[in-house]
């Protein structure tokens, strides 16, 4: 790993991204027939026809609209093409067509790992009730023959928008339940609150397109949708106006009871009801295989990926929870899917499964494979909590610690905590000689709380991150991203921060560090302007020079690696390792897998990993070299100082005369730098011979102090004389003198 970067594949899993290559000839050991999602992105993304259709990708589908189906088959195994067939309901004439997505278009993002295409088709259909697509996927050992249902409907709307009554087979006629919580999200009033003047001053008709039900104004897409009822109304719109109809247009004016003066036709189908996310429901009535339920965010795509306006999606694609691979997940691993897909994650806090109950896994049922997406977080029906998150109770980690701070944090923590202790792993290595001696990934609630590891008996200290932070990990790893900086588009945007959940962004040249973005924004309101999250701190890891504290704990990482078989960066536990080892590695597993490099708690791991060195060598590792550093007073908003200082943020860059001077056996020396910088700080001998870097690393605006002991690199004490100090930071470069008594 390169220096000064976090480690996303410890952060999130194992990023893995084919390149989509739709060969000659593909095929089907594991092929399966699918209905895939369409955004209003991809349409534009990928230059297809103006006309083209949005999907959600369900097996419900208004009649008139459009269903993409597409054959995915395992990569490696070889098929001679598909047969299509279509069975349909009596009167209709619709037929499969050619797809407008062709081959230009890649499989949904999750699949792209372990599946290429193998071809693909589209349904319109023009009568209600059910179609069935069967592709036939020829090959030389037999053929594969798949199916995929496709319900046609017409949209009934939910029945009680506006105070109505609802009717069979309005939704809430036989869901009061959920209605009734859907009632208090902000999806069911999303309309009336926009035209109402209630969320923002402005408000354009080309919005109603997503806030309404059944919004599609392609010429087959009759189907009883918000725009066919439009057609027979005189609300106003500018499409109305232009009719000559005489009701004024409610855009131009959003005030307090506009909704209320709509047609109580068109004020049925307003707002984002349940047909919006289960398609219509004229054919349901009762019968489950003729509505859908998806947890794909393609369903929720359809409204919330269509830049700039709407970029959660766009953030998503760009996260590791998009990326989900197969293999800690699937009918087989029960006691995985529970973190590492959607449906098993909703299983759990349904169940409310406690994942350190050896039987958690026996109560599984939903195993099947699925990316890490909108709904695993964000309950659709339930608005109790902020964001209509899941759940954001108290997270009790692997050795009994309970954390009740950290905001919507909390949600994260339920996954991204240890499913392991050192005591019960080093124990049982011990005695079987075999196991993993590491937390099971994903160690940050621990790291954070300052938990988990082998400590001792010792009392490390621990940051304040926890109490500080708010949210917790959501403060700081959702930041906000402006789509547009000085009027010009921010390329950071969609790459870091909010539901990307990256710390940093290579800039798009993962080779270049240069073009790197670290978003300290969330730091910088308590520690001051800075660029980069590896400020200086301490000699941590005893090389005699003062660097950013991530690279002084990879330096530890490093060292205590170095003294684990087989005696490289990398250990791995074998018969031969010792009880010391043993506690070691797993200090230094739980320090490298958690992934911040020590941000997330700096004197919480440096304490782990220093003491871990100590127990193995009997030696001390780190120096008394360290920067002090000042800063303006800042105040969290529950009014609790985080930050003191007796000088301002400096204007100039500075190099002071150090204290005292002569001196021996330690001096302090004191510089300045008004913007966020690389600062190199060296000691050169009378002969003009480096014999000491003190401070190598990057600084924010600050006044700094650092000591020194009058010790070489390698830490042998020098002997009197005049010494040389310089300071180069970006193109300051700035000289002192000093005395060393005997």
């Amino acid at each position: 790993m390169n220096k000064h970067k976090w480690d996303f594949d410890r952060l999130g899993g194992v990023l893995l991204l084919a390149l989509l290559a739709v060969p000659a000839i593909v095929l089907a050991k594991d092929a399966k027939l699918v209905i895939r999602s369409l955004s209003p992105q991809e349409i534009k993304d990928y230059a297809l026809p103006a006309t083209t259709q949005k999907s959600s990708g369900l097996a419900t589908v208004g009649v008139g609209e459009a269903a993409y189906l597409e054959v995915q088959v395992d990569t490696g195994t070889v098929s001679s093409g598909v047969t299509w067939t279509l069975t349909k309901p009596t009167g209709s004439t619709a037929q499969l067509a050619d797809s407008p997505l062709g081959t230009a278009v890649p499989i949904n993002l999750a699949e792209r790992a372990v599946r290429v295409l193998a071809g693909r088709k589209m349904l319109i259909p023009d009568k209600t009730g059910q179609y069935t697509v069967t592709a036939r996927v020829a090959r030389t050992v037999g053929d594969t023959t798949l199916t995929q249902n496709v319900t046609a409907a017409t949209y009934v709307g939910v029945g009680n928008v506006g105070g109505a009554t609802p009717t069979f087979p309005q939704c809430a006629t036989c869901h009061a339940d959920k209605t009734a919580e859907w009632g208090e999200t902000g999806h069911a009033v999303k309309l009336e609150r926009a035209v109402n003047g209630l969320d923002s001053d402005h408000y354009a008709e080309r919005c109603i397109s997503c806030h309404t039900l059944g919004f599609n104004t392609a010429a087959t897409a009759v189907n009883s949708g918000f725009d066919d009822v439009l057609k027979t109304t005189t609300w106003g719109t500018t499409a109305a106006e232009a009719r000559g109809d005489t009701v004024g247009n409610f855009f131009k004016v959003l005030q307090d009871g506009n909704f209320a003066k709509m047609p109580a036709a068109l004020q049925a189908k307003s707002n984002i009801q349940c047909e919006n996310c289960h398609g219509p429901g004229s054919e349901h009535q009762g019968d489950p295989t003729k509505i859908s339920t998806s947890l794909a965010a393609g369903d929720c795509g359809s409204c919330h990926d269509s830049l700039n306006q709407h970029w959660r999606n766009a953030e998503w694609r760009n996260s590791l929870h998009a990326k989900a691979v197969r293999s800690p997940s699937g009918p087989t691993r029960t006691a995985c899917v529970v973190c590492h897909t959607a449906g098993g994650f909703i299983e759990r806090v349904d169940k409310d499964l406690d994942i350190y109950d050896p039987t958690y896994s026996t109560q599984v049922t939903n195993t099947a494979y699925t990316e890490i997406t909108c709904s695993a977080c964000h309950d659709p029906h339930n608005a109790e909590n902020p964001g209509q998150l899941r759940i954001m109770d108290d997270v009790e980690l692997v050795d009994g610690t309970v954390v009740r701070e950290g905001g919507a944090g909390k949600l994260c923590m339920q996954c991204h905590k240890s499913r392991r202790g050192p005591k019960t792993q080093v124990a049982g290595y011990l005695k079987n000689k075999s196991g993993r001696i590491d937390p099971h990934e994903n160690s940050q609630a621990d790291v954070l709380t300052g938990t988990n590891g082998v400590d001792y008996g010792l009392d490390f200290r621990k940051s304040t991150h926890l109490y500080a932070v708010e949210d917790a990990c959501a403060t700081c790893h959702m930041q906000a991203v402006p789509a547009t900086v000085d009027g010009k588009a921010n390329p950071t945007f969609t790459h870091a921060g909010g539901h990307t959940w990256n710390m940093r962004w290579d800039g798009g040249t993962p080779d270049d560090d240069a073009d790197d973005v670290e978003m300290t924004g969330a730091c910088a309101t308590c520690h001051g302007p800075m660029s980069t999250f590896d400020i200086p701190r301490e000699d941590f890891d005893g090389d005699g020079k003062v660097e950013g504290i991530q690279t002084e704990v990879e330096g530890l990482l490093h060292e205590l690696g170095m003294l684990l078989p087989p005696d490289g960066p990398t250990a791995a536990a074998n018969p031969s390792y010792t009880l010391r080892q043993l506690n070691a590695l797993w200090n230094h597993n739980l320090v490298e897998i958690d992934g911040s490099r020590g941000i997330h708690n700096p004197r919480y791991v440096v304490g782990l990993l220093q003491a871990s060195y100590k127990n193995l060598t009997g030696r001390e590792i780190g120096s008394r070299t360290k920067v002090r550093r000042s800063l303006p007073p800042k105040a969290d908003p529950r009014g609790l100082v985080v930050a003191t200082l007796a000088k301002p943020v400096p204007i100039t860059y500075g190099l002071g005369q150090n204290y005292p001077n002569p001196f021996n056996p330690e001096t302090e020396i004191h510089y300045s730098v008004p913007e966020p910088v690389d600062v190199q700080l060296d000691i050169y001998n009378a002969l003009g011979q480096r014999v000491r870097t003190l401070v190598s690393a990057a600084h924010a605006p600050g006044e700094y102090a650092v000591n020194w002991d009058a010790t070489d690199n390698k830490g042998q004490k020098l002997s009197a004389g005049i010494y040389f100090y310089v300071m180069q930071a970006g193109t300051f470069v700035e000289r002192r003198k000093m005395l060393l008594l005997q």
